[in-house]
């Protein structure tokens, strides 16, 4: 047979958060929610570190790696749509906790943010992701979460990143829209 990757990876995880719980919603399905929920509980539990950041991957009980920017990205809308879903505030606190570590450790003061923590091992370059590709990039789905961020917080730092970030995907966006 061949080999099996059954890897937990954070931004997967967050995407099928964030789908669980919009079908919960719309279907009237409280499985599908409840789904989210305990998909949302294993990242709390899993895929943090004792300092509060997310880790990539899990796989055996173990995590892996330091997590990535469309991770953080990804988890921070997962918890935004699973708070508006259920309304259960932990999901909002963990969403702007998410949100300010992934601030801290990847944004960029010129706009948008690295696709890797300022303290991630060394790299010749540090990138900044900023092509979708089957999904939406880290820095289109930061600035997203934090668009809806700011709407719920009214917080306009959180505005104010999104648009710099979104500041720097416009003239790309503008010669490749399919892209």
């Amino acid at each position: 047979w061949p080999e099996r990757d059954d890897k937990r990876i954070a931004s997967w995880n967050a995407l099928a958060i964030s789908a669980l719980a919009e079908a919960g919603a719309v279907l009237g399905e409280p499985r599908y929610l409840n789904a989210a929920i305990e998909c949302a509980e294993f990242v709390e539990r899993e895929l943090r570190d004792d300092n509060g950041r997310l880790r990539r991957t899990w796989l055996d009980g173990r995590p892996g790696p330091p997590a990535y920017l469309e991770d953080y990205a990804y988890v921070t809308a997962a918890y935004l749509t699973l708070y508006e879903h259920c309304f259960d505030e932990r999901w909002f606190t963990a969403a702007r906790s998410t949100a300010a570590q992934m601030i801290k450790h990847f944004a960029d003061p010129e706009g948008g943010f690295f696709s890797t923590a300022a303290d991630h091992e060394q790299l010749l370059v540090r990138r900044k992701d900023v092509d979708d590709n089957p999904i939406p990039s880290g820095n289109a789905a930061a600035a997203y979460a934090l668009l809806r961020l700011a709407a719920l917080t009214g917080d306009d730092d959180y505005r104010k990143l999104a648009v710099e970030t979104l500041r720097i995907l416009q003239p790309i966006a503008a010669r490749h829209p399919q892209g």
